[in-house]
């Protein structure tokens, strides 16, 4: 999927308020293609918890974040080993790294 022709959306920080399969489905339908929550992996909400979520359910592909360079690559690699192939194709990095609540980092040290 070519992400600069589709529209996405950031919902869920970091899995405190996730989404539900519902609300996903529903952006899906207005044409929203992907989601990114700042983190590396992302959780649904069934009203009674979280549970782990499949890039591409609804038609939402979900784009992993690694954060700051201090982030976990173990977290993602896993996550993307263990999605059907295909069903990830992007990955965010270094949050406004300009920013030093955020990646902060200069870019010598993020190539």
């Amino acid at each position: 999927m070519n992400l600069l022709n589709k529209r996405g959306i950031s919902f869920g920080l970091q899995n405190e308020f996730p989404p539900t399969q519902a609300e996903l489905k529903l952006l899906a339908d207005a044409g929203v293609k992907w989601f990114y929550n700042w983190a590396p992996e992302p959780v649904v909400s069934t009203g009674e918890g979280l549970t782990p979520w499949t890039s591409g359910d609804n038609g939402m592909e979900f784009v992993p974040m690694l954060f700051r360079l201090r982030s976990s690559t173990a977290r993602v690699r896993a996550l993307v080993e263990a999605s059907p192939k295909g069903s990830i194709s992007h990955l965010l990095v270094l949050n406004e790294p300009n920013h030093e609540r955020q990646a902060w980092t200069t870019p010598q040290d993020a190539g």
